[in-house]
């Protein structure tokens, strides 16, 4: 399969999943609870679509893993994802050549896969961790002052 071939199929598959009438995109992940850090290790990026937050933590929990695995997201401009995920990985909702253009990006320049996940450990557990833990104790300050 050539190249541009491949690119029309995700530009299609995106064209689909973005839809707002689409409900039938169910990935099982039960089978791999106990492997995800190999999963998202194996992965060269993880692509959340998603449609709304309802029902979902307003920042993913997969979204979480996968920063703290080091793996690139690409992921819908709902909620509270921008302020984890930085601009050139966002895409607007429904917009699916945006979204194609986003993992086409990615997949591109994973010559360097090292730099894309040093952008993704930016956001490992320990500097949100640390984050989490100023912003908890500026609000305490200012609620004391």
């Amino acid at each position: 399969m050539h190249y541009s071939q491949s690119v029309e199929i995700l530009r299609d598959y995106c064209e689909y999943i973005t839809q707002p009438e689409c409900n039938s995109l169910v990935i099982e992940l039960k089978h791999y609870q106990d492997n995800m850090p190999l999963e998202y290790h194996d992965a060269d990026v993880l692509v959340l679509p998603l449609k709304s937050l309802r029902g979902v933590a307003d920042i993913p929990i997969s979204l979480l893993e996968a920063y703290a695995s080091g793996l690139p997201v690409i992921a819908t401009n709902i909620g509270g994802i921008p302020e984890i995920v930085s601009n050139e990985f966002l895409f607007p909702l429904g917009d699916s050549n945006a979204l194609a253009d986003r993992i086409i990006h990615v997949l591109s320049h994973n010559d360097n896969p090292e730099n894309l996940r040093k952008i993704s450990l930016q956001h490992s557990w320990d500097i949100v961790s640390r984050r989490y833990l100023k912003i908890f104790k500026d609000v305490l300050k200012e609620t004391s002052s």
